[in-house]
C-alpha cells in the first residue's frame, strides 16, 4: 500500500531549494543514472552578520517571485497532492505557514502571524486552539520545535506534538493532533489536551491493544516519525513520549489515527505501555 511521508529537513538553514534529478549520460556504455542537484530558490550564502536571510512575506495569500520564508529550522513540512511544499514555524518563536508552487517557482505565505509581529509582541504568535474538531479562521497552532506532520489521504495536511504552548501559554511537549485545510485555510485541533495541569505532561491513554475508542490518545511526544497511508489512517511511531504512568522516555509505541472516525488505536505489536528512560522526563514550564 503507497504512503505518504512527511520530508524531514527538506530545505534547512538557507533555505536554498534544491531538486535532485536523475540524468541519464549520453555517454555509450554508461549504465547508471548520473545524480546532480539544481538550485532552485533562495540565497546562496549566509548575510555578513552570520544570521540566517531575513523572510520577505509579500501579501498574505498572494505568490510572489521575492516572497521567502528566510533561514529556518525545526520547523514542519509536508508535501501535498500536487506536488507543492508546504512548511509551518520554526522555534524563532514564529508560527506562519508557507506554501512553494514547484510549477511556478514561487512561495506563498499563507496563514499566522509574520515574524515581525512575534519578535515585536509575543502574544502575536500565542496559539488559538478553538472548539475541538471545529475549523476556524481565527485558529492557529503555537509555534513548535520537534512537531511531526503527515500528508493525509484527504488532501489535508496535519501535525502532532511538539514543544510548544498550551492554551495558557505554558511552554512544555504537547499531544495535539491538528488539521490545516488547503482549501479552506483553516486549521483546526482534532485530538489531543489543551492545558496544563500542574506543568506536567500529558499521559497517552492506550486502551486495549487494536481497539480503537473516542478517549485513546498518545501522550505528550516530540520528534516521533509519522506516515500515512491510502486507507485514511495516520501512523505514528516513537518518539520522545509520556506513557500512561507519566513516565517520559523514548518510545516504540505504534499508533494510528482513522481520519474518518476520529478515534486513535494502540498497535505495537507486542508488550505492555511503556518506555525507555534516557534523560530526565520533560517538564513544562
Amino acid at each position: 500500500m503507497p504512503c505518504t511521508r512527511r520530508i524531514r529537513g527538506a530545505f534547512r538553514s538557507s533555505l536554498a531549494l534544491l531538486a535532485l534529478a536523475s540524468v541519464f549520460g549520453p555517454a555509450w556504455g554508461q549504465t547508471s543514472p548520473v545524480d546532480q542537484w539544481t538550485w532552485t530558490g533562495g540565497f546562496g550564502s549566509f548575510p555578513a552578520t552570520g544570521a540566517g536571510p531575513s523572510a520577505f512575506y509579500g501579501t498574505k495569500g498572494v505568490p510572489g517571485v521575492q516572497n521567502t520564508p528566510g533561514g529556518r529550522t525545526d520547523y514542519v513540512s509536508w508535501t501535498d497532492d500536487q506536488g507543492n511544499f508546504w512548511l509551518f514555524g520554526d522555534d524563532g518563536p514564529v508560527n506562519d505557514l508557507w506554501k512553494y508552487d514547484t510549477a511556478s517557482g514561487q512561495w506563498t505565505w499563507v496563514n499566522g502571524p509574520y515574524y515581525g509581529q512575534c519578535t515585536n509582541d509575543l502574544q502575536d504568535c500565542w496559539p488559538t486552539y478553538g472548539t475541538l474538531g471545529v475549523p476556524d479562521p481565527a485558529n492557529t497552532p503555537p509555534p513548535l520545535r520537534f512537531a511531526s506532520g503527515f500528508t493525509g489521504s484527504d488532501g489535508n495536511l496535519w501535525l502532532i506534538g511538539g514543544m510548544g504552548l498550551d492554551a495558557h501559554q505554558v511552554l512544555g511537549p504537547l499531544n495535539a493532533l491538528w488539521k490545516y485545510d488547503p482549501l479552506k485555510n483553516e486549521w483546526a485541533q482534532m485530538s489531543g489536551s489543551t492545558e496544563f495541569i500542574d506543568g506536567v505532561p500529558f499521559a497517552a491513554v492506550y486502551g486495549s491493544k487494536g481497539v480503537p475508542a473516542k478517549a485513546n490518545t498518545p501522550g505528550s511526544i516530540t520528534q516521533p516519525e509519522t506516515w500515512s497511508t491510502a486507507d485514511g489512517r495516520l501512523w505514528v511511531y516513537g518518539g520522545r513520549a509520556e506513557d500512561d504512568k507519566g513516565n517520559s522516555g523514548d518510545s516504540d509505541d505504534l499508533w494510528s489515527y482513522n481520519i474518518a472516525t476520529g478515534m486513535w488505536t494502540w498497535v505495537r505489536a507486542a508488550g505492555r505501555p511503556t518506555v525507555r528512560f534516557s534523560t530526565p522526563p520533560p517538564t513544562a514550564r
